[in-house]
């Protein structure tokens, strides 16, 4: 069979052996009764790329397998670190071979999405081989160097082939969804919602998105509910639940963002008003520094999230403007394109002239989150405006 990508793209055609390599991959563990798992972040983008995928796959598998026993052959599960950590692989391998000893199961396909391209990712992936489980990886993530398509059977990413990133998780899960099985339907606008909620030009995918009944401003409200749901219903994959949230039944959706989106402003509303009276601005050239101490403002554990959070007071500022958002340990930022700020030159600046902060994390060139040595937080902060002052 012949596949296609639904929006004409320089970059997906570069990318496209990797999508009918991972298709290929799929196919033959679902024909195997090899079980998939798949291990996504815990947003609105890592859940539209899972969705999609899950779409694509569940039917295929049940074609061939009894619903009773579904779980042996497939489960969800949302990771809450960034990357595809050492717990959720610790945690994958145990589940993994308590059902091989149980029903003589190989070890599963893993298909880590909205994560996976860094180098946090190689040891939880290392690991879990040593006991024969096997990954696809299918990221947007920035990496340095590519140091995970020799540890997987697949790894999909644009920054193989391009240098700007103009994709999120979810456009590619779209994608390769639909080369599993173009049957699938109501799943085109999740690429389009993934990118609004990521911050991505959804470009194309828009137009797809609007012919499945979808306005942008109602993907975006979509995405915010999603994240005020994640929040709430941590620790749980959310079922049918989310996959009503994300568009199975446009009714329970629309009665769900109507009732939710409300309080969810109210919630961010209030958290704008307490930061405005807690952020400093700080002049360093011709940028402006927007800074405030998250846990000391602000309760934990509540929405917004701090990623949120600190997203939402940078909205309110214009113009050459950096916004960091600290913990004890940590640092969010978030940048506005005419800054000129690069998250990853900063870390590496971190990791020359303060190599006792132990600095991990990433993200996006102008969006991310740093996590140092907490005794070091000084340091890292005055290291920021030396960046910022070249």
């Amino acid at each position: 069979m012949e596949n296609n990508f639904i929006i004409e793209s320089a970059t997906l055609t570069k990318l496209k052996q990797l999508f009918l390599d991972a298709r290929s991959q799929i196919l033959s563990a679902i024909q195997s009764g090899r079980q998939i798992v798949i291990r996504h972040h815990n947003d609105c983008d890592g859940y539209s790329a899972a969705i999609a995928l899950e779409k694509a796959i569940i039917p295929l598998i049940e074609n061939l397998r009894t619903n009773r026993y579904l779980q042996r052959y497939y489960m969800r599960i949302p990771s809450h670190a960034p990357f595809y950590s050492i717990t959720d692989s610790l945690k994958d391998t145990s589940r993994a071979l308590m059902n091989k000893a149980r029903f003589g199961k190989e070890m599963p396909l893993v298909i880590i999405l909205d994560n996976g391209s860094s180098e946090e990712d190689l040891l939880g992936i290392r690991q879990g081989k040593i006991y024969g489980m096997k990954f696809i990886v299918i990221d947007h993530h920035f990496f340095k160097e590519d140091m995970i398509s020799d540890e997987v059977l697949v790894h999909i990413n644009p920054l193989l082939v391009e240098k700007e990133m103009n994709f999120s998780a979810g456009m590619l899960g779209v994608e390769l969804a639909l080369f599993l099985n173009p049957e699938v339907s109501k799943l085109k606008h999740l690429a389009a919602l993934s990118a609004i909620a990521d911050r991505v030009d959804p470009g194309k995918y828009l137009a797809l998105a609007e012919k499945e009944g979808y306005s942008r401003e109602e993907l975006s409200k979509v995405s915010k509910v999603v994240d005020y749901v994640i929040v709430n219903m941590p620790f749980v994959d959310g079922g049918e639940y989310m996959s009503l949230l994300f568009g199975d039944d446009r009714k329970m959706q629309q009665k769900t963002v109507a009732l939710l989106l409300p309080e969810l402003e109210r919630l961010e509303q209030k958290a704008i008003a307490i930061g405005k009276d807690a952020l400093q601005e700080e002049k360093i050239g011709d940028i402006t520094l927007a800074s405030i101490d998250v846990h000391a403002t602000y309760p934990r554990m509540a929405y917004p999230k701090m990623g949120r959070i600190v997203g939402l007071l940078h909205d309110t500022l214009d113009g050459k403007v950096v916004t960091i958002g600290t913990t004890e340990s940590s640092m969010t930022i978030r940048a506005k394109k005419e800054a000129g700020f690069s998250l990853h030159g900063f870390i590496d600046l971190i990791k020359k002239e303060i190599p006792k902060a132990f600095v991990e994390g990433g993200g996006h060139e102008c969006a991310g989150t740093i996590h140092f040595v907490p005794s070091t937080k000084k340091s890292v902060e005055e290291a920021l405006k030396k960046y910022l002052s070249k």
